[in-house]
């Protein structure tokens, strides 16, 4: 069989079980060949975990894994996305060495060809680690292995608490930067040297999500500064702020907007959750979509002004424009009868179907009851009779059970 058939017949086969570990290491006993295809998919994506006090032994513990790859040395070459977890401990002064770092730095500059380099937290209700006190050695392991050129992707998920993102200005490979709930760095943890970067970062994709205004200051600040970061060639953006302050950010938000508008190509704006209310302050940003865009991605609260507001923005998509899919997550979680009043379900539907290159409509609703049904039996007629449509809702519940039509 081996001899008849085309290696990347086996591929295929193998692309197919991408996340089903337990098939995967079934598939890896079946033969030499097998065995190769299924390892790169199951040490495609490692877990790395800074060393704590706190930590126990598990895959993800540097030593663990020195062990386990100090086996099977060609498993190094497979990995391609690196997850740095902390363990909940914050060292408390700088230096500060504990059991595991030298495995910790030996394991992280062994990987050769990592493309993402994802910062995240293993557990949630656990302090986050502090940059400043990581040992020198460690932060410049740290710092090595993001500027390396073969790393594109770059996520920061609310774990490592002062890291500044001027830290990246020498990552000229960094294209998609994904910044998530990060929290005011200390001046201490700026770099030493602040000098401009030879070449700039030239991001193509960006995600912001933060919950606080002088962190969404400082990213604004930074992805801003025109000597480290190059926007020229942004394509993708997504933009959630959920503050009670973010009418302090509106500025900020628009002119970043308008700074980016003349190359994206995907856009996915998160209405704040505060805003919605019709007293608080003149908060709704209007959204000025541009005629090159090709999919729109909008979340929002349709409770309150929800509704008017999310109709004022896609009233505001130019009559030639290329927009071709959209994307609206929609949450239902007030006071259900009032959505027959606040709601007009054709005029979405009108506003949807006079686009004219429109091919994919999809709707996700999220709701606590199911008694929202009864208002959405005719929703959007005539995009489901174009078969544009896709509605997906979610019941928020313990069992977070989907209906999709």
């Amino acid at each position: 069989m081996k001899a008849r058939l085309p290696l990347e017949l086996f591929a295929t086969i193998v692309d197919c079980l991408h996340g089903d570990f337990a098939a995967l290491h079934n598939l890896s006993t079946v033969s030499s060949t097998f065995r190769s295809l299924a390892q790169r998919k199951i040490f495609y994506e490692v877990s790395l975990s800074i060393p704590s006090s706190t930590e126990q032994p598990n895959f993800g513990s540097a030593e663990v894994l020195l062990e386990h790859l100090g086996e099977s040395p060609h498993l190094v070459d497979y990995v391609r996305r690196l997850n740095i977890t902390d363990d909940g401990s914050t060292r408390e002064m700088n230096a500060f060495t504990m059991q595991g770092d030298d495995a910790f730095i030996h394991i992280l500059s062994s990987f050769k060809h990592l493309s993402a380099i994802i910062f995240r937290r293993r557990t949630n209700g656990l302090s986050k680690i502090e940059w400043v006190n990581l040992p020198p050695n460690m932060q410049t392991a740290i710092l090595e292995s993001l500027r390396c050129p073969t790393v594109v992707r770059v996520e920061i998920l609310g774990t490592i608490q002062d890291f500044h993102l001027q830290l990246l200005a020498d990552c000229h490979a960094l294209e998609h930067l994904r910044v998530f709930d990060m929290e005011p760095w200390h001046p201490r943890a700026l770099p030493s040297k602040t000098s401009p970067p030879v070449q700039k970062i030239a991001l193509k994709s960006l995600e912001l999500r933060e919950a606080t205004p002088s962190s969404s200051k400082m990213i604004f600040s930074f992805i801003c500064d025109s000597e480290s970061v190059d926007l020229s060639q942004l394509t993708s953006l997504r933009v959630e702020i959920n503050s009670i302050t973010w009418h302090l950010l509106i500025k900020e938000t628009e002119a970043f907007l308008r700074k980016v508008f003349g190359s994206l190509k995907c856009l996915h704006y998160s209405r704040p959750l505060h805003a919605r209310r019709h007293d608080f302050y003149s908060s709704t940003l209007d959204l000025s979509i541009p005629s090159h865009l090709e999919c729109l991605r909008i979340s929002t609260n349709l409770a309150g002004n929800g509704f008017p507001w999310l109709i004022k923005c896609l009233g505001r998509i130019p009559p030639c424009s290329g927009l071709n899919t959209i994307k609206l997550h929609l949450k239902l979680d007030m006071d259900v009868p009032s959505y027959l009043r606040d709601v007009d379900w054709a005029v979405l539907d009108t506003l949807i179907c006079t686009l004219p290159n429109i091919r994919s409509c999809h709707i996700y609703i999220w709701t606590v009851t199911r008694s929202i049904l009864r208002m959405l039996g005719g929703i959007l007629p005539l995009a489901q009779s174009k078969g544009i449509l896709r509605v997906t809702i979610w019941f928020c519940s313990a069992t977070q059970q989907s209906l999709v039509f």
